[in-house]
Formats: C-alpha cells, sequence, structure tokens
C-alpha cells in the first residue's frame, strides 16, 4: 500500500513541475499574431522608396534602407559600388576640338579634346574587345554638380582609376579649371591628366574605327599625347600607358610615319612596334641587324641587365653591337617559327577594354629561345669587359673623361670626349719623337693625359703614367718595372713608340747596364 501511495506522489510531483515548465518553453517559440502596419504608412514607405531609387546619382553612394513591418523592425544596407552608370537618356556626347570655346559651371574651356554630353553614342560596330556601352570615365557631363575649383584640389574621389562621374563635385571644378589651363603644371593632380589621357584614347583607338578621324586630327592627337608625356614624363605610370597609346597609333595608322617620332626613345625598346619590327624581319628572311638584337636581348623576360650594363648604357650598346658585327657580320639569320605574333593592347582607360590591334599574319620570334640565348652570351661577355670601368664610375668624383676611366674603356668604343684626348695625346707624343727625340717633361705628359700632375710620383701614379703610354701604342722611360726607378715630378720621360710585342722587354744585360750607368731621368730639362 505505501508503495503506491510513493507512486502517485512521484506522478504528482511530475504533473506540477516537468510538465508546466515544458509547456511554458513550447510556448516561448510561438509568436502573437502581428499587426499589419497601417496603408498610410506602407504607401508612404513606397514613396519614399520610388524616390531614393530616382535620386540624383549624386546619391549613389548613400546607403537604401527596406523597412518591414512588426513589432521588432528589420532593416538591410545596400552600399552602391563606385563606378560609372550608363545612361539611356540625355543628350549624346560629342567631342570637343580644340579652338571650340565651352562653358560649364562659369568655367569657359577653349583647348577642346575632350567629350561632353551626358551619354555616349553607341559605336555601332563590333567593338574588338571595347565596351559599345555608354560608360565613358572621360566624358564631361555638365548636368552633374560642379562646383569651380583650382586644379591643384584633390579629394578621395581621384582614387587609382578616376572618371569625371565619380568625382565630388569640388573636384569636378578643379578639373574644369586644369581643362581651362594651357595644361602643362605638372603640379596638377595626375589623376585629372589621366581622365583627360582617357578621353584621347578612346578619340584616337574608338572614334578612329569608324573612319571619321582624319589623317590631320589623328596627328594633332598623337602630338598632343606626345607633349603630355614629355610634361608629366616623371610619373612612371602615366609615362607607360602614354607610351603605348602612341605606338598603338602608329600601328594603327602605319602610313603616317608616326613611328619614327619614338624611334629615338628608350621607353619604347619593349614595345609592340619591336616586336612587329621584328616578325617582319625574320618573315622575310633578313638578318636581325645590330640595333634590333641588342634591343631583344636587353629587353628580354628572361634576361636580366647586370650593374655595368645598366650603369654604362651607352658603352654597353656601343660594345654589343661591336662583338655582334664582329660574330654574326650583317645579323643573324632567324628561321621563322609557327608561333603568330599578336600585339594585345592594355588600355589605360577603365572604360575600355584590352584589344589586339591588327597586324599581318606573321611568326613570333620573341617566343624562341635559342636565339635570344645566343645574343644573351654576347651581352654577358659585354657586360665582364665593362666591369672594372664600370665600378671605377661608381666611386664617388669620377667620370668618364678620367684618364683612368679611359684606360678601363675597351678601346673600340672609346667616346668622343676621350677621343678627343687620345688624338691631342698622339699627336703630341708623335712629334716629340719626331723633333726631341721622345724627350718631354714629366708635368707635360701629365698635362697631355687631360689630368693633374701629382705631387709626388708613387707607385700608383707610376702605373698609371706607363698603362696610359701602352694604350697609346707607346713605352715610356724609366720604367719601373724594368729599370727599377721612377721618374720625378719635376724630371723628363722618353716616349718611343712600342714593338710588335706592345711592352718594351729588355734583356738582363740591358737592365744591368742601366743600373750601372749614371743616368738620371729625373734631371730638369736644359
Amino acid at each position: 500500500m505505501e508503495l503506491w501511495i510513493f507512486i502517485v506522489a512521484i506522478y504528482l510531483i511530475y504533473i506540477l513541475f516537468f510538465k508546466k515548465k515544458k509547456t511554458k518553453s513550447a510556448g516561448s517559440y510561438t509568436s502573437a499574431p502581428v499587426k499589419a502596419p497601417p496603408k498610410e504608412w506602407l504607401a508612404n514607405n513606397k514613396k519614399n522608396q520610388s524616390v531614393m531609387q530616382n535620386e540624383d546619382s549624386e546619391d549613389d553612394n548613400l546607403a537604401t534602407f527596406t523597412l518591414s513591418g512588426g513589432r521588432n523592425v528589420e532593416y538591410s544596407i545596400t552600399a552602391t559600388q563606385r563606378q560609372n552608370f550608363s545612361k539611356t537618356t540625355g543628350a549624346l556626347a560629342r567631342w570637343i576640338f580644340p579652338g571650340e570655346m565651352i562653358t560649364v559651371s562659369g568655367i569657359e574651356v577653349t583647348g577642346g579634346h575632350f567629350y561632353l554630353g551626358q551619354r555616349m553614342k553607341p559605336t555601332g560596330h563590333n567593338s574588338g574587345g571595347y565596351y559599345d556601352g555608354n560608360n565613358e570615365a572621360s566624358l564631361v557631363d555638365d548636368t552633374l554638380k560642379i562646383y569651380p575649383t583650382p586644379y591643384i584640389y584633390e579629394d578621395s574621389s581621384l582614387g587609382y582609376w578616376p572618371s569625371f562621374s565619380s568625382l565630388s563635385p569640388e573636384a569636378r571644378g578643379a578639373y574644369l579649371s586644369w581643362l581651362a589651363s594651357d595644361r602643362c603644371d605638372t603640379s596638377c593632380p595626375i589623376g585629372y591628366v589621366f581622365i583627360y589621357l582617357y578621353g584621347l584614347e578612346r578619340r584616337a583607338l574608338v572614334d578612329s574605327r569608324d573612319n571619321n578621324i582624319s589623317d590631320d586630327e589623328f596627328y594633332s592627337l598623337f602630338k598632343e599625347i606626345c607633349r603630355l608625356r614629355s610634361v608629366f614624363n616623371e610619373n612612371r605610370s602615366f609615362r607607360n600607358y602614354s607610351s603605348q597609346l602612341l605606338e598603338a597609333m602608329s600601328i594603327l595608322r602605319p602610313n603616317e610615319n608616326l613611328a619614327a617620332a619614338l624611334n629615338d626613345d628608350s621607353e619604347f625598346s619593349n614595345s609592340m612596334q619591336f616586336r612587329l619590327i621584328l616578325a617582319k624581319t625574320v618573315d622575310t628572311g633578313a638578318p636581325v641587324p645590330a640595333d634590333l638584337a641588342l634591343t631583344w636581348v636587353t629587353n628580354h623576360a628572361e634576361y636580366s641587365l647586370r650593374t655595368p650594363a645598366r650603369r654604362c648604357a651607352k658603352e654597353f650598346a656601343a660594345l654589343f653591337k661591336r662583338r655582334y658585327t664582329l660574330k654574326y657580320g650583317e645579323g643573324m639569320v632567324v628561321k621563322p617559327n609557327k608561333a603568330r605574333l599578336r600585339l594585345d593592347y592594355t588600355p589605360a582607360s577603365p572604360s575600355l577594354r584590352g584589344i589586339r590591334l591588327p597586324v599581318p599574319d606573321l611568326p613570333d620570334p620573341g617566343a624562341l629561345k635559342g636565339p635570344v640565348q645566343k645574343l644573351m652570351a654576347i651581352a654577358d661577355i659585354c657586360t665582364g669587359e665593362l666591369d672594372a670601368y664600370s665600378r671605377y664610375l661608381g666611386r664617388k668624383g669620377t667620370s668618364a673623361n678620367d684618364t683612368a676611366a679611359i684606360l678601363l674603356l675597351p678601346s673600340e668604343i672609346v667616346n668622343e670626349s676621350a677621343e678627343k684626348i687620345l688624338s691631342t695625346f698622339k699627336h703630341w707624343a708623335d712629334d716629340a719623337i719626331r723633333s726631341k727625340g721622345g724627350i718631354v717633361s714629366v708635368a707635360d705628359y701629365w698635362s697631355h693625359m687631360n689630368a693633374t700632375c701629382p705631387a709626388k710620383i708613387n707607385k700608383k701614379e707610376a702605373d698609371l703614367m706607363q698603362a696610359f703610354a701602352q694604350k697609346m701604342g707607346y713605352c715610356l722611360a724609366p720604367d719601373p718595372y724594368h729599370h727599377h726607378v721612377k721618374a720625378d715630378v719635376d724630371g723628363v720621360l722618353v716616349l718611343f713608340p712600342a714593338g710588335e710585342r706592345g711592352r718594351f722587354s729588355p734583356s738582363p744585360e740591358f737592365i744591368t747596364a742601366v743600373l750601372d750607368a749614371p743616368i738620371r731621368f729625373g734631371s730638369r730639362l736644359d
């Protein structure tokens, strides 16, 4: 009986505590009916959302809030990206020519060379890689907010790939102020110059495909880009992009001979123009000339120029051409390969895609390893020959015209200034040998070496005197190596032509006689 009473008690406890707690817990997940928001609130919210969506592009960077009804208000934020949005309405953009006066927000611009309007006209043909949309980073949209500002102004809206529409109103005014100037001030933020370049790029490479641009205008664009590049040449990014654009233009209109204007500029050495010329040379079976071979090796992706070749670029180029010509004569003949030439252009403008420039069906010898490895071997030899010369010029206070520098430079590439010094010395030495038996003063000798006479002739100075004489094809006495005596600063020397074996090599008997003879090479001239 007591057992049954205990069981009933346990059951009652279970009913009172555990069942009640479970019911309460389950009830916590049951939401009471939510009363719908008033119709007036919904209508007003819908109206507000419509207004926000139709807001001017100035507010594109604001957050968009989506509200839902209920006791707990939920929201989400959509942050728009900083980019240009294509417009389907508004005035079609047109190209403004130089000399045409345009006034935007009170700023008068007469220099031209930019697009003005709200949307770009579709190209109407296969873009060949260009976007056909209405986007154009350089488009000056005069319906946007513009606050006239000096062109030195810049803010965070002037990012890496800027566009006119993404600029702040102040920055737009600053850009227009720069367009109204002579566009030559290097203190101008480079972002404004890039926006300007975007327009020139599109005009030259996109609009010209419709044959609407005359050769005169195309050349005018080319000259303007050249001018910009010379003004803002210190900016590496701008220099590279503008250089590439000039090359692309020279390829698109080869009859204009625009490439001739680029030939003397080292920035174009690893260029599309170079690859095209190399491909044409190989395709015709013609030998690769020394200039082209030099460009090929110095700009090859798998070859790095060492310090002597970079520090002494002119000397390296001259020596390479000499060595290349000695080995290959008119040039190396390269067999055409099967790989075809492709010239891909990477635009500066964020509104344009990379395209492949139209070129004839040609081989791409740049893909070959054999020929360039032979060129690398020659380059390595030349670099080694210039090593001592380069190390000397790397010292503070040295010059390429120093006597020591001339002695370290391979004789076949002596520069023009050094050549003049050597020529003067040789004329003087020959005259002294004919008229004076080769006897000259030490001071006069140093003067014709184009060097200052030292206070004392030590081993270093004596070696330099001997080395200079040997380089010029002479021997010099006294020679410490043989005579075991050195000249005095106020003494004399004897110059005589070197033999076929170069430096004079006296016999033991001669050396003994010299040591025993009362000859004073250091005595003064009478």
